[in-house]
């Protein structure tokens, strides 16, 4: 007998999460419900066009579960670098297509084929059932869980097809069943799909397109228009840049100033300069200082040009990755305004006012205030306590307090990689659930009692409220990647290594790899690696 585990999707997170527990001897089975791997990093032409439905958050909310969670537009690249943007034993150099020019920051083709190359090289593929939609989530009397989904189409995908020519399959597939008992749940669902948006008075009324960002896909049908975008996040700077190219004239509605970070200085991506051993040794002062000394230039720049001062204490303003760094010329030509007042209400046929009393009209408006927690196959008593807070109350930000079987990995926010924050979260849950099955130990019961899982949760959240209330799931990524690396037994350990190695950890970046030096599951190219940069 072996522990069951479910993963629930096949993006960067929930391929890293099935790999880990495949690592510990665990049994592994993966849905996901599209018909390839890489979640919101797909990008597909002909999904969700601007023009149908006009108005799809309405749809959204009235029917969720068909809702879907791809989000990528024709022009999105990742926020971190092609280093940072990396599982930490797999480097995304090796893509497995050739033909794929790696940029500093990859575009979604570029990913998804990283991905499509990680879940082949780890034997993670034979695992996934693909077009396999998960509707419910039932936890037993017994702590199992029974998983629940509906085929989405009766054809093998075609990446299935080509890993089963290359290896024997490792488990049934059970394809005609509708149901199945786990003991361990991953929900790696993502938290870029549910969008959150304001019900701005009037907001029906309006005769253009209006829209999430979630369904933004490319410029074309909005290039030449008058375009309203709502927020100052990246999607906003993202999406504004996409349109400013197609020359599109824009207004940006911010509420709040933001500080706004420039993806590069020159050649160097920043994430390699700010999350680095180097950055992490100074004091606390010091780092502030580098910090914000990387944004001061860009973040003055859209203050001259209307947005708000955003806070001066760093940890309670909101950061803003530009990487479109010819952006201040939009601003100096006026192609991309800033208004410094929010909408009012929609008074109807294309116009818009805003709460200085002004009225404009455009030709679309796009939303872009993020997104919220969704998990629509779980029942409201086993949803994570905080939701409504727009945080989710977790052991170490991962486990279920009440259901510590049920693990939510890479449902945090962070400056750096968020998939090497889910993956070394696996790594720990899945090295925990191991151990546990060794000794005998129910699994329910694998991270202790119930009251030290409530009162680290009751201590964070009071020093969440204290420091950083407007973002309740932010982890600082060196300290969290830390934290569980010292639990688990995979700090870097300089002096196992030569002295090109040394260097690295005491200046160079804290990328991923660096936790496959030393400690379980290395990775023997791991030094050999480091040392190349």
């Amino acid at each position: 007998w072996m522990v069951r585990v479910a993963v629930l999707g096949a993006g960067p997170c929930g391929l890293a999460a099935a790999k880990c527990a495949l690592d510990e001897g665990l049994q592994v089975t993966v849905f996901e419900a599209e018909d390839d791997v890489g979640g919101v990093w797909r990008y597909r032409e002909t999904d969700q066009p601007v023009r149908r439905p006009r108005f799809p958050l309405a749809e959204y909310h009235a029917h969720p579960q068909h809702h879907s969670h791809n989000s990528a537009y024709r022009s999105l690249t990742t926020n971190s670098s092609r280093w940072m943007s990396t599982l930490s034993d797999f480097p995304l150099t090796q893509t497995g297509d050739n033909s794929t020019k790696l940029e500093l920051f990859p575009s979604h083709s570029a990913i998804v084929s990283y991905l499509r190359a990680y879940a082949a090289h780890f034997g993670v593929m034979s695992h996934i059932k693909f077009n396999s939609k998960v509707t419910r989530v039932e936890k037993q009397p017994d702590h199992k869980w029974r998983i629940h989904w509906q085929r989405q189409n009766t054809e093998q995908p075609q990446q299935q097809q080509q890993q089963q020519q290359q290896q024997p399959q490792q488990q049934p597939q059970q394809d005609d069943a509708c149901s199945a008992e786990f003991d361990v749940v991953y929900v790696c669902t993502g938290m870029f799909w549910a969008p959150s948006t304001p019900l701005f008075p009037g907001l029906l009324q309006f005769e253009g397109p209006i829209f999430h960002s979630h369904y933004y896909r490319n410029s074309d049908e909005l290039a030449n228009k008058k375009v309203l975008i709502v927020g100052i996040g990246n999607s906003a700077l993202d999406l504004s840049s996409d349109l400013a190219k197609a020359g599109a004239k824009i207004t940006l509605s911010v509420r709040n100033g933001s500080v706004i970070m420039p993806a590069r200085r020159e050649d160097k991506p920043v994430d390699l300069i700010v999350l680095s051993f180097h950055f992490k040794s100074l004091p606390h002062k010091e780092r502030q200082k580098l910090w914000l000394g990387q944004a001061t230039d860009y973040t003055r720049i859209f203050v001259e040009h209307g947005m708000p001062f955003p806070p001066r204490n760093p940890d309670h303003a909101h950061y803003s990755i530009l990487k479109d760094l010819d952006y201040p010329k939009y601003l100096e030509t006026g192609q991309v305004r800033i208004l410094p007042h929010t909408i009012s209400h929609f008074p109807g046929g294309n116009d818009v006012t805003f709460n200085n009393g002004a009225t404009e009209r455009f030709d679309a408006v796009i939303i872009c205030t993020g997104y919220q927690y969704s998990f629509p196959f779980l029942s409201d008593t086993e949803l994570p306590k905080g939701m409504l807070q727009n945080r989710l109350d977790l052991y170490r930000r991962i486990v279920h307090p009440d259901s510590p079987t049920l693990c939510f990995i890479g449902q945090v926010d962070t400056i750096g990689s968020l998939w090497a924050v889910g993956e070394m979260q696996a790594r720990w849950t899945s090295k925990v659930f191991a151990q546990a099955d060794k000794d005998g130990v129910p699994l329910h019961d694998a991270f202790g009692p119930a009251k030290s899982l409530s009162d680290e949760i009751e201590s964070h959240t009071k020093r969440v409220e204290k420091l950083q209330a407007k973002f309740p799931m932010l982890v600082n990524y060196m300290t969290y990647m830390d934290s569980l690396a010292h639990i688990i037994g995979c700090m870097p350990e300089a002096s196992n290594h030569p002295a090109d190695v040394q260097e690295q950890l005491r200046k160079g970046p804290i990328l991923p790899v660096v936790y496959r030096l030393d400690g379980p599951h290395k990775w023997t190219g791991s030094g050999k690696y480091l040392a190349s940069l």
